[in-house]
């Protein structure tokens, strides 16, 4: 395969560069989603109850660990409290 790889990376270099970087990630865990979760919370000057974990399961289970997911959920967030 190296003499396909070559004449694509001479033609097309700027796909061949974002395509060859390309990474999946696994989703993030409990843990993680709750310590994520901390951060944003209080960046929104609120406090996270971590007795009542139907807030922390919902963001979990919509986003399904996603950080991407998660963050930009609390951008909307974050946006929509600016309005109200």
């Amino acid at each position: 395969m190296k003499s396909m790889d070559t004449p694509i990376k001479a033609r097309y270099s700027q796909l061949y560069s974002r395509i060859g970087f390309a990474h999946e990630y696994r989703p993030n865990g409990k843990e993680e989603v709750l310590f994520i979760l901390e951060h944003h919370w209080g960046s929104l000057g609120l406090e996270l109850d971590k007795k009542n974990f139907t807030d922390n399961e919902e963001v979990a289970r919509i986003t399904n660990g996603n950080f991407r997911l998660i963050h930009r959920l609390f951008s909307q967030i974050k946006s929509r409290m600016k309005v109200n």
